[in-house]
């Protein structure tokens, strides 16, 4: 793809959108005030996550990165300030039917586990308090999707928001909540 005279910012936009990295967009207006060092800041970390698959070896990515160094070349040396385009990792405010699918498969499948060793007759302090976890199915749904948070509205934070949730138990809430 070729740069010419065509804005900096319409051409990542083409460039990102023609990729099917749509979900990594967002457009940094007046309203959110970011400097314009952030906004390159951003543009050069998806520029090298371009590098990196350069330099693992595949063709389709190889030619991505040029592609993408031309633009970036381009945009970093006359970036707007008050519109630029960049990446960021968003992660979507509500749980997708199968990521709540998925949680509750894996509650099920340390229900199981939990079961498993309680009848083969393991004894330990770990298995004790395992134990007095509520099962899967006696979980309320906002237990299910939603972790305590006092820093968040109504107490509460969406699951997915939570780093390593897949691999933390947060069963259950501190009375009250």
């Amino acid at each position: 793809m070729q740069v010419g005279l065509v804005e900096p910012e319409f051409a990542l936009r083409k460039f990102i959108i023609e990729r099917d990295d749509w979900r990594k967009i967002f457009i940094v207006g007046r309203e959110l005030g970011l400097p314009e060092e952030v906004e390159k800041d951003i543009l050069r970390k998806w520029y090298y996550y371009y590098r990196i698959q350069e330099m693992i070896g595949d063709k389709n990515s190889a030619h991505r990165a040029t592609s993408a160094e031309k633009i970036f070349r381009h945009t970093l040396s006359k970036c707007n300030p008050e519109i630029c385009l960049a990446l960021f990792d968003q992660s979507p405010s509500r749980m997708s039917r199968t990521r709540k699918v998925n949680v509750r498969k894996r509650l099920r499948a340390v229900d199981n586990v939990i079961e498993t060793l309680v009848k083969s007759g393991v004894k330990c302090k770990a298995l004790e308090v395992a134990k007095q976890l509520p099962k899967e199915s006696e979980m309320p749904p906002c237990n299910k999707y939603t972790v305590f948070s006092r820093k968040h509205k109504g107490y509460r934070k969406a699951l997915h928001k939570v780093p390593k949730f897949t691999k933390v138990t947060m069963r259950t809430p501190p009375p009250g909540f």
